[in-house]
This record gives structure tokens, C-alpha cells and sequence, in this order.
């Protein structure tokens, strides 16, 4: 695709996605106006790119649409069901449509015979109007439209159709890119031009010449298509309205915007390639490895020249580097930083569809989606909350036949609610369904030979609940295209260690299910504790090391096939790193043993290492082709020395 295409790409995908919120809020409050004007302005400021290319099907269907907002911005229908269905297949089919562009540069054939059942659907939701449009009153026209045509000396009743246009150019447009003067002369077959201050006219001292503070009104013979093409990138600054002989055609781009104080700070933002930040943050994760060699590089010069003064100068640039390099990565990071609301809100429009196509009724609330991580976790997390959503859609959500009898409101609940807590994001999926039956669980285990009856009747109810989260278990009876094809929970989990978080899940029977995601915010630097194994060393994170001890092996005690020692009157079980690595174990008779306390599944294990050297903060990159996946290593790292170092998850190699 060409430039031109890619960026109408970008902006359709947004305009799809603002049309499909405004009609599903419709939905739920039909009198919200506001709601309504900014579906209008999406699918008209859609109409308008569209036009620019020959995608005739696709101009046709919108055009409709936007002939139905406007009937209803007319208050001349009822906003209901039958409104909101034919609005919503118009999104699906033109975000169909925007898929097959970006493939193959136009809509399928396929989609483009769509377009007649679409257009008949739109059809069906019109109410029949039959008073002639030569009989609509003039006060339909703006009292600004009028006046620019008689300005321009324009009779309304000679023959030819004419189109006023108001512009009011942002005051920081100029900021923006945008020249206003440059952008009208685009319009062609202007009758008329006049340019007049805006009021009121700020006083001297508040004065600034940078800012635009003009209305501009303009006449033109040319088509009113013609029209909104100029104006389609800026359409909250413009109002059209055609001017027709004995009627009037009213077709606004949107409401002029609200006034702004002098110097107000406006936002403004810009579109960059993700792979052009991807690449700021590989160099910035290169800068701290450089940055790490300084430290030893300060230890070598003093040991090689005895020079105290050489050494202090090398640490202190060390500290200085360290001090931007820290901050030029945190800013990279936050770069990479969006809203989980660019996920969140694909959900409402898939909860509608798939709560209909199960006989449900099902009210999504949507919390928190102002909550921002990585750019990468934001797209990663939409698969397995796909697959929550579905099966609480399908399995925990009851008929309204039951929910009736149970004394549940008819209607079921799904809250998806976001929260950070500390480094961390958690995304919880909550429903107000039938819950999961512990003892169901148990005797599907038992059914598949995954537990014998005996260790079965041994489980808690929340142990068991975990049984869900085993490869290709499911308690599904009969296999649908939502669920029962044994790909079970595993694979949100799955999902969920990649990026480095789990998922938890609670459940009351006829109460309701509750899952839980714990994910980090980004993949920033991490610091590592370097400790070495025999002739190997490895990474292990900070954050997972409660704290290091050295203890005498007098301390040690046998407990069944293993090892366990006391501190501070807590039994803590002794394992060595060497054999969780199946590495041969040094023999170190009569010596302390240099051990480190981690936490792991809620429990403190002691974990002997053979020693233990620097510590580092530096850019975990995660494993990638024949090692991804390799469990107990959460990913590699490069040291001060160039070398490459394994950093080890504790609590995977422990489990």
C-alpha cells in the first residue's frame, strides 16, 4: 500500500472502533446524545476517507449509515434494537473490509456482494417519511448559511446546488500542521470567501500571535462530496451544509469545538512506527551493558597504576552515565506504554455477539481501562482474556430461566477490571454465574486417570480448582466452537508466563468465578544477583532473593529424601542449585555453605549456590528460537564483559 492508503489504514481502524463504542453505549442509554453525535461524526468522517479511493461498496453502505444517524439526530426515529443491529453489521462488514485493504488493497469480492444485504438491512431500519423536501421549512438552514449566501448574492431560487462551509481552525492548528488558508483553497468553485475574528478578540496584553483566532465562511458551487474530502482530517472544525433550491440538505461534519482560553497547553501527539521505539530500547539496553564495564574497568586501573585519583574519576563518570542511561530507558519504556483500553475495548462488541448466539443476556462492565503497560502485554493479553471471556460466556454465565430461579437478576454480569499494584498490572474477569463445582472437578480428574480416588478425596476445593489449569483438562460435555475441544485453561496460563505473570483463580459455586492475571507493566531492566555454579554462573533476579545467608553444614538435617534446616525458628527446606540444574554437585566438606532464601509458591526454600558475586542491573531479553520455552530460565543477559549470562527462573525450577 502507499502511504496515502496506510494512513487512511490507521484512521479507519480508529474511527471503526469510536462508531462501535458510541452504538453499543447507545444501546444501553438510546437518549444519550452525545453518544449519538459522535457515531454520526465517525461514520461521516469514515464516509469522507472512504470517498477519496474507489472503494464504491464501501462509500455506499457508510453513506447509508450516515443517512440513519442523521434521521436519528432528527429525533425522526427510535433508537432501539432494530436501529442498533443494521449500525453494528455496517462496523463488523467495514472492519472486514479494512482487513482484506491491508492484504490485498481492496474488499473481496465476497464482501463487496455483502454490501447489498447490508444496504437492504439499513433500508429495513428507516421510518417511512413522505413529506416532499421542497415542504421542509427554511429555518432548517443555519442563519450563518443564509447569510453567506446572500453575501455572495446567490438566490435560493435559481436553479444549481450551492454548499456553505464554516471553519473555525483550531487555535493551535498551527502546531498541528495545519495551515487553515492553505486547506480552503483546496476546496474548488468558490463563490464566495469571508475571514472574520473570532469574538471575542482577546485583549493586547493577552495576546499571541501564534495562536488562530479566525472564523472563516465560505460559498462554493462545488459537490458537497467534493467537499468534506478537504475537510475529512479535521472534521470537530468544520460545519456543511448544502444548499439546495427549495430545501435544504443538512450534512455537518460536527459541532464547532468549544472555545479555548488564551495559552491553554494543548497535547499533541504523534504517530511513530513501534519498531522505530523497538530500536531505541535495544539501544538503550546496549548502553547498559556498556555502562556495567565501567565499574570493573575503575577496579583493573587502580589495581594496574595505583592511581586512587584515576579510579575516583572512572566511578565518578560511572555514576553519571549510569544516572542517564537510567533515565534515557525509562523514557524509551514509557514510550512503549498504552492503555489496556486499545484491548479492553474489542470485548463489548464481542460479549454482544456471542451472548447472543447463546440465547444469554450479558452486561459487560468495563473498569480501569485508563491503566497503561507495555506496548507488547497490551497486544499479547487480548488472547487469553478471549479465552476467559468465552468461557465464562459459555460455562459460567447461566439461561435466564435459571438465573430467574436461583433469584439472580435475569440479565448476567462480566466485569473486566484493570488495577496496577506496585511494578505490576492486574486484569480481573469476574462474572456473577453459576460458579465451578470442586467435586465436578474431581470426578472429571478421576475419569481421565489423572487422579486416583484416593488422592482426589484428599484435595482442598482450592487445590482442586488448580486441576483446570492441566493440559487439555476440561469439564465441557459436548464440544462447541466456543469451548470443549481440550484446549483448556493451560493455555492462558501459558500465555501468562510468557509474559512473565500467572493467572489465579477463585470460584463459588452459584456465586460466581473470578480470574485473576498478574503481568508486569513493561520488560525494564531488572537486577540481577550473579552466582556461580561449579565453572557456570547464572542470573537470578533480586526481587525473587529474600535475602543471602551462610550457613554451617552442622545446621543441616536429613528430612526423608531431602534436606532442611532452621532459621529463626522457621523450617526452611534446603535444596542445591547445582541439582536443579542437573549439574554435578560440588563436594564441600567442612566449609560454610553460601545459601539463598527465595520465596516460591508462598513457601521460603534455601537454595546452595557455590558463590556469589556481583550484582547488576541490566535488560533481561527473553529466550527466542530453539530455547523459548526452556523451562526454569526466564531469559539471557549480557554482562559488563560481553559475556552472555542465563538468568534462572527460581520458583519454575523449584515447582
Amino acid at each position: 500500500m502507499d502511504e496515502l492508503m496506510d494512513q487512511f489504514a490507521i484512521e479507519a481502524r480508529e474511527l471503526v472502533q469510536q462508531a462501535s463504542d458510541d452504538l453499543l453505549a447507545l444501546e444501553r442509554a438510546p437518549t444519550d446524545r452525545g453518544r449519538l453525535e459522535s457515531a454520526f461524526r465517525a461514520i461521516h468522517t469514515l464516509k469522507g476517507s472512504v470517498g477519496l479511493f474507489d472503494l464504491g461498496p464501501m462509500h455506499e453502505v457508510l453513506h447509508q449509515a450516515e443517512e440513519l444517524l442523521t434521521e436519528a439526530r432528527n429525533t425522526t426515529i427510535d433508537i432501539d434494537a432494530g436501529f442498533i443491529d443494521p449500525l453494528i453489521a455496517v462496523v463488523e462488514w467495514v472492519d472486514q473490509c479494512l482487513d482484506d485493504i491491508a492484504r490485498e488493497g481492496k474488499p473481496s469480492e465476497n464482501l463487496a456482494r455483502q454490501s447489498k444485504q447490508i444496504l437492504a438491512s439499513l433500508h429495513a431500519g428507516e421510518t417511512a417519511d413522505d413529506t416532499p423536501l421542497a415542504e421542509i421549512p427554511p429555518e432548517t438552514v443555519p442563519d450563518w448559511a443564509e447569510a453567506i449566501a446572500k453575501a455572495a448574492g446567490i438566490d435560493r431560487g435559481m436553479s444549481g446546488a450551492f454548499v456553505a462551509v464554516r471553519y473555525e481552525p483550531h487555535p493551535e492548528c498551527f502546531f498541528s500542521g495545519d495551515d487553515p488558508l492553505a486547506t480552503l483553497a483546496k476546496m474548488p468553485d468558490i463563490l464566495h470567501l469571508q475571514i472574520a475574528p473570532k469574538e471575542p478578540w482577546p485583549h493586547r496584553d493577552n495576546y499571541d500571535p501564534f495562536r488562530c483566532n479566525l472564523v472563516i465562511e465560505a460559498l462554493t458551487a462545488a459537490a458537497i462530496t467534493d467537499v468534506e474530502a478537504v475537510f475529512r482530517l479535521i472534521p470537530d472544525q468544520i460545519r456543511i451544509v448544502g444548499l439546495t433550491p427549495l430545501k435544504q440538505e443538512k450534512a455537518e461534519l460536527g459541532a464547532a469545538p468549544e472555545p479555548v482560553q488564551p495559552h491553554a497547553q494543548k497535547m499533541t501527539t504523534m504517530r511513530v512506527e513501534a519498531t522505530r521505539v523497538d530500536a531505541l530500547l535495544e539501544i538503550a539496553g546496549e548502553l547498559v551493558t556498556a555502562k556495567n564495564g565501567l565499574l570493573p574497568l575503575a577496579e583493573d586501573a587502580l589495581v594496574a597504576t595505583s592511581d586512587e585519583r584515576l579510579s575516583r574519576r572512572i566511578l565518578s563518570s560511572h555514576q553519571e552515565i549510569e544516572r542517564l542511561v537510567g533515565a534515557l530507558y525509562s523514557a524509551v519504556t514509557r514510550a512503549r506504554m498504552v492503555p489496556l483500553d486499545q484491548t479492553f475495548r474489542r470485548f463489548p462488541r464481542l460479549v454482544r455477539e456471542t451472548a447472543a448466539r447463546l440465547g444469554k443476556s450479558v452486561d459487560l462492565i468495563v473498569e480501569g481501562e485508563d491503566v497503561e503497560a507495555d506496548r507488547e502485554i497490551v497486544e499479547e493479553i487480548f488472547e487469553p482474556l478471549l479465552h476467559l471471556v468465552r468461557n465464562a460466556l459459555d460455562h459460567g454465565i447461566e439461561e435466564e430461566p435459571d438465573r430467574t430461579t436461583s433469584g439472580k437478576p435475569p440479565r448476567g454480569s462480566l466485569t473486566l477490571r484493570a488495577r496496577q499494584r506496585g511494578e505490576r498490572i492486574e486484569v480481573e474477569l469476574r462474572d456473577d454465574g453459576r460458579g465451578i463445582e470442586p467435586d465436578r472437578i474431581r470426578s472429571a480428574a478421576i475419569a481421565k486417570g489423572i487422579l486416583s480416588e484416593t488422592v482426589a478425596a484428599t484435595l482442598s476445593d482450592a487445590t482442586t480448582l488448580q486441576l483446570l489449569f492441566s493440559p487439555g483438562f476440561s469439564t465441557a460435555s459436548t464440544v462447541s466452537d466456543l469451548s470443549g475441544r481440550g484446549v483448556g485453561l493451560d493455555a492462558v496460563q501459558m500465555a501468562a508466563q510468557r509474559l512473565g505473570g500467572h493467572v489465579e483463580l477463585a470460584s463459588t459455586p452459584s456465586v460466581g468465578t473470578v480470574f485473576t492475571l498478574s503481568l508486569p507493566i513493561s520488560f525494564s531492566m531488572s537486577r540481577i544477583m550473579v552466582v556461580s555454579v561449579g565453572e557456570e554462573r547464572y542470573g537470578v533476579p533480586i526481587e525473587g532473593v529474600i535475602e543471602t545467608i551462610r550457613l554451617s553444614q552442622q545446621n543441616v538435617t536429613a528430612v526423608r529424601a531431602g534436606e532442611a534446616f532452621v532459621l529463626r525458628d522457621l523450617t526452611i527446606p534446603l535444596l542445591h542449585l547445582a541439582e536443579l540444574l542437573q549439574l554435578k554437585r560440588r563436594e564441600t566438606l567442612g566449609t560454610d555453605l553460601r545459601v539463598l532464601i527465595a520465596q516460591a509458591g508462598g513457601e521460603r526454600v534455601g537454595i546452595v549456590v557455590d558463590a556469589i558475586a556481583e550484582r547488576a542491573e541490566t535488560l533481561l531479553r527473553p529466550l527466542s528460537g530453539l530455547l523459548r520455552g526452556l523451562p526454569g530460565i526466564a531469559g539471557t543477559t549480557v554482562l559488563g564483559d560481553g559475556k552472555v549470562l542465563l538468568v534462572l527462573d527460581l520458583e519454575e525450577l523449584i515447582g
